[in-house]
């Protein structure tokens, strides 16, 4: 029996009815009409695999990457880049008209390199099979590189592949200049060999279950002229392209004489680009690496108008005897908690600048802003080009603020 895909999920699944009940297929598209095959049933919905495509859309192109049809990471690679972006913008675009949140127009951003840009992976390693996850499974796809990672990273996949890690993890990131760091999390014992690993390799350094075994354990990132360094437990944007323009929106929404708070502000990425037009700014963050290189970030570039402050968001901006202008807030994907939008709501920020990565997550929490703040401006951005990740930076403005 042979089904039509009627819609795409938010994670960029084809939707079908088998049954009447839901049923999601990864590597399909509107109005084709496929067989399924593999059908695995849950309480409310299913999940399917695609055997065979009897009528293909126009969309569709010959994806470009070998494991495409099974990998867990990628779920656009079957169409046009530019195709790819008006897909995600559409289902970003329904699920704000679906949850009634008023907007005027959405800026676009593309990413001029869709294809080996990602500065950091993650690879999963289980009896000795060494890569990513399968699609809604925790079964290794063995992969030898990946076409929307960074070349100087693929150059370390092989090289890992030989230490034989019998099970573990392994990630490996990389900065503007190509320098690797990588992290290693074992229980098997293994023998390094740096001289290979620094052949064709800018190896920077080698950390094995949280233990610096080689060089040093952090490098230097150089953003917008800023130079920040960056450790290895650190979070730093994966994509440098789409970073930039998105400190440029951050700084174009900055005012002079501005005093701004920065919640989840990470290495200070934002905090230091916003105090180049701001009075002061002040951020927070939760992880202690993540500050100690704010600190840091903020002598090696001579800045004097910024605070940094280490602990829970919440119980700090408690503590904080201040009245800001501007508040940017770049929460994890779980978005903001109940006690954060409250605290945000009860204050007189006259400006909100949202960074978020999770449109379902943002959705939830602009519907209690609403309350007191009105959407100015929307911005798509493309820092995960070829999969549903999308990165959104939303501008608020207090009601009745002139």
């Amino acid at each position: 029996m042979n089904y039509e895909i009627k819609d795409l999920n938010q994670q960029m699944e084809g939707i079908t009815y088998l049954d009447n009940k839901i049923t999601f297929v990864k590597n399909t598209l509107p109005k084709e009409i496929i067989f399924l095959k593999n059908i695995k049933n849950f309480n409310k919905y299913n999940i399917a695999e695609c055997d065979k495509i009897i009528k293909k859309s126009p969309l569709r192109v010959k994806e470009q990457c070998p494991y495409f049809k099974e990998c867990g990471g990628c779920f656009l690679q079957h169409v046009k880049y530019d195709e790819s972006i008006n897909l995600k913008y559409n289902n970003f675009v329904n699920l704000l008209k679906i949850n009634k949140i008023k907007f005027t127009d959405i800026k676009i951003y593309k990413n001029d390199n869709p294809y080996y840009y990602r500065n950091k992976i993650e690879l999963k390693i289980t009896e000795n099979k060494i890569g990513y996850y399968k699609n809604r499974s925790h079964e290794i796809i063995d992969i030898s590189k990946c076409i929307i990672t960074k070349k100087s990273i693929n150059n370390c996949i092989e090289k890992i592949k030989l230490l034989n890690i019998k099970n573990g993890n392994v990630i490996i990131r990389c900065n503007y200049n190509e320098e690797i760091i990588i992290i290693i999390n074992t229980l098997d014992k293994i023998k390094i060999d740096f001289n290979y690993f620094k052949k064709d390799v800018k190896l920077v350094g080698i950390i094995l279950n949280d233990k610096l075994i080689y060089g040093q354990d952090f490098f230097y990132e150089i953003l917008n002229n800023l130079i920040f360094k960056v450790s290895y437990k650190s979070f730093f944007q994966v994509n440098k392209f789409t970073n930039e323009i998105m400190q440029k929106i951050i700084i174009d929404n900055i005012s002079q004489n501005e005093k701004v708070l920065d919640l989840y502000c990470g290495v200070g990425t934002f905090t230091l680009n916003a105090s180049l037009k701001a009075k002061i700014v002040y951020g927070i963050e939760l992880s202690f690496s993540s500050i100690e290189n704010a600190i840091k970030n903020k002598k090696i570039n001579k800045i004097n108008n910024v605070e940094f402050f280490q602990g829970n968001t919440t119980d700090i901006v408690n503590k904080l005897n201040e009245n800001f202008d501007t508040l940017i807030i770049d929460p994890p994907r779980n978005g903001l908690t109940k006690k954060m939008r409250n605290y945000i709501l009860n204050n007189n920020f006259a400006k909100i600048i949202y960074v978020s990565c999770n449109p379902i997550t943002l959705v939830r929490d602009l519907k209690d802003l609403n309350k007191k703040y009105v959407i100015e401006e929307l911005n798509f951005i493309d820092s995960f080009s070829y999969t549903y990740h999308i990165e959104t930076i939303t501008i608020l403005k207090k009601l009745n603020c002139k």
